[in-house]
């Protein structure tokens, strides 16, 4: 399944979202530093928004530019009671 991705260049922020599996739907957020990680009722992170995107991400060389000439983004998320891992892998048309 293709994510749904999106970047309000405006506001700053990068949005990506897997999709729902049957049954599932939204259940709520929670905000951790500067993200916002969007779960199911199933308890599983379904999508992520990253606030003040292009700060958050400048470590990482990802830029306004990149974020605005986004192909896709590829959200990989593994969780377990007590810890979340999360990588991005960003798709662009821009070559840096």
């Amino acid at each position: 399944m293709r994510n749904y991705i999106s970047y309000d260049s405006e506001n700053g922020i990068l949005f990506v979202h897997k999709g729902f599996s049957k049954g599932e739907k939204f259940k709520g957020n929670i905000d951790v530093w500067g993200l916002v990680l969007d779960l199911s009722n199933k308890g599983k992170i379904v999508g992520l928004e990253i606030i003040n995107a292009t700060e958050y991400l400048k470590d990482s060389d990802i830029d306004k530019k990149i974020l605005e000439n986004l192909s896709d983004i590829v959200l990989n998320i593994s969780q377990s009671y007590r810890a979340i891992a999360l990588s991005l892998i960003f798709e662009t048309n821009v070559f840096v």
